[in-house]
């Protein structure tokens, strides 16, 4: 008996066991079926949709797409209990023209090429979520403007206007995330519009708008490097933009607890004279409800007054940042600033300014008492300061000058010693 109840347990506990994930192959557009090596059939789904389809898909399942050209990606109305993933069979094998998916929740994509072909219409973004899709991941997708973005520094400003039509990614839902990926010759690179966005460790280059824009309460964006903004229009380029969106009565929805952390933001990593170079800002927080707001531990080589430079907001953290002239020059600008809110005059409130580097603290609060400073340092001659500012080399030089010079009614301790970005 003691075995029979055994056995009914072990049989209970089988029955009751969730389905193992599974795997579904799904062949490029110029191939129906695909062959392991040694001749045995994949059998794969002809295409994307005909796999969500048929497939019977579940939480857990991973789509994979084997190695070629797949055409759009648009996924609608896919809902899992846990995460499905639809990914590249080796990273960067599949290819898409675009990725636009609405109304879904739990999917993460991986490891895919992103791009038109000549002759395809280009996509306004080429990677979309809805506003209605949530907990979505892409990662180490390879996102392009143009097929071979690398060419971008020798292209005229009418070849940029001609050929780059695409933004890289517009994320508008919660719990988007893009991370570990490229983005390359676009005008926008990654815009997300939702709460709590994580854009995480990504590459930014070749860029004729802004590179980061981060919109919604709870977002961060940590370790991303970004460089090589050209200028074509009027547009005023940043490496980092935020504001407060609207509610439908035209009221401004404040954005709480972002975080900006350890990017790198440099304007120009190309030849030192090129025509298209732009003069972009760096991290700029413009006329909004920014409450709860951190920049920390970034480096900004850019040659445009906004270094860091917050309009208005309530409870700032800015701190352990690297601010210089990306051209070198000696001066005042780029600039670590707070100012107030244009339309309301409403003045930044309770900030902290803590172990920054920079060429100029600017204070135009109103109340100077709202601002508390400490080791923070004016250092007007970055060729004296670092190795090499226009090479990209920040690791300070043996000897430089460094200029204490607390202004604009900043108090500052002289006991917190300043902790900058460096360079291996």
């Amino acid at each position: 008996m003691r075995y029979l109840g055994l056995c009914i347990l072990i049989l209970s506990g089988l029955l009751h066991t969730p389905a193992l994930a599974r795997d579904h192959y799904v062949a490029p557009l110029d191939q129906a079926v695909v062959a392991d090596a040694d001749g045995t059939a994949k059998a794969p789904w002809r295409s994307f949709d005909e796999s969500i389809a048929r497939g019977g898909i579940s939480g857990g399942d991973r789509i994979i797409l084997l190695p070629g050209y797949h055409g759009p990606l648009i996924v609608r109305g896919l809902n899992f209990s846990k995460p499905v993933e639809i990914r590249a069979y080796t990273q960067g094998t599949a290819r898409v023209r675009m990725i636009k998916i609405s109304k879904s929740k739990n999917l993460t994509v991986a490891g895919l090429s992103v791009w038109h072909s000549k002759g395809d219409e280009a996509a306004p973004r080429l990677v979309e979520t809805g506003p209605a899709s949530s907990n979505i991941t892409f990662t180490g997708l390879d996102v392009r403007g143009h097929a071979y973005p690398d060419e971008f520094q020798n292209w005229s400003k009418a070849e940029w206007l001609r050929l780059i039509k695409s933004s890289g990614f517009r994320l508008a839902g919660p719990q988007n995330t893009v991370a570990d990926s490229s983005v390359r010759a676009t005008t926008m690179a990654i815009t997300t519009l939702g709460k709590d966005a994580r854009v995480i460790n990504n590459r930014i280059q070749g860029f004729r708008a802004d590179a980061m824009r981060g919109l919604g309460s709870g977002s961060v964006f940590r370790g991303n490097v970004i460089s090589d903004c050209v200028k074509v229009d009027g547009n005023h380029d940043d490496g980092f933009q935020s504001w407060s969106l609207k509610d439908g009565q035209g009221n401004p929805i404040p954005v709480v607890g972002m975080l900006i952390e350890d990017n790198v933001i440099v304007e120009w990593a190309g030849r030192e004279n090129h025509p298209l170079r732009c003069t972009l800002q760096g991290i700029s927080v413009f006329d909004g409800l920014q409450k709860n707001l951190t920049v920390r531990n970034n480096l900004v080589s850019v040659s445009a007054y906004h270094g860091i430079s917050v309009y208005g907001g309530d409870g700032i953290t800015v701190a352990n940042n690297t601010v210089v002239n990306a051209l070198g020059h000696a001066g005042e600008r780029p600039w670590i600033g707070f100012f107030e809110i244009k339309n309301t005059k409403t003045p930044a409130s309770n900030v902290k300014l803590i172990n920054n580097i920079a060429p100029r603290f600017v204070n135009r609060t109103r109340n100077k008492r709202l601002v508390r400073a400490g080791g923070n340092i004016e250092m007007h001659s970055p060729l004296r300061g670092f190795v090499d500012v226009v090479g990209g080399d920040f690791r300070f030089l043996a000897g430089g000058s460094l200029d204490k010079q607390p202004k604009l009614g900043f108090q500052n301790p002289g006991d917190i010693a300043p902790l900058p970005f460096q360079t291996e």
